[in-house]
């Protein structure tokens, strides 16, 4: 049990992955309220939604910030793309570290999730560079393992795992603001 593919450390991009001109990372302090704030606005109107935008995902306030600051949590793995010019937040994405045992051997890996970009960007294509640059940081740190879900096929895991979810009492569900329409 190991990697599929022993990785070289000089592989590794020394610095971050470029940007369009008028866009600059930041690293997102989450116990900061006001930016927390930010992030929570930026879930609320772009995270989980369908293709009519109708229905989307929404998570309290006091729900994000317990996920984003889990034990070992990294301040540098908080990601956030912003423009230049007015400094908006218009991206985030986020990993958490976890480990998992696999016939008595535990791997060390992060979990990304929340990955947004608001809606007028999106054809930008500026997921895929947040999530990249989320591995980048990850493999500096000798972590080598993510461990992610989509509602979309992956091309080329090396596993997988089917899940079905159904809400028991949806009536509740929209009550405690879990979701909305």
């Amino acid at each position: 049990m190991g990697l599929i593919k022993k990785p070289d450390p000089k592989d590794i991009l020394p610095h971050p992955h470029p940007l369009p001109e008028d866009l600059e990372w930041c690293e997102m302090d989450v116990k900061d309220e006001k930016v927390l704030n930010e992030v929570y606005e930026l879930l609320r109107g772009n995270y989980i939604e369908d293709h009519n935008g109708g229905f989307r995902m929404r998570f309290t306030f006091e729900c994000l910030k317990w996920t984003f600051t889990r034990p070992n949590y990294r301040k540098d793995w908080q990601l956030g793309i912003r423009k230049k010019d007015t400094k908006e937040l218009i991206g985030f994405s986020n990993a958490v570290p976890a480990s998992v045992s696999i016939e008595g051997t535990v791997f060390n890996l992060a979990e990304p999730s929340f990955g947004s970009i608001k809606a007028e960007h999106r054809n930008r294509r500026l997921l895929p560079l947040i999530l990249l640059e989320l591995v980048r940081r990850l493999r500096l740190e000798g972590i080598w393992f993510f461990c992610s879900s989509a509602e979309i096929i992956i091309h080329a895991p090396f596993s997988e795992m089917w899940f079905y979810r159904r809400e028991l009492d949806f009536k509740f569900v929209l009550d405690v603001s879990a979701v909305w329409m």
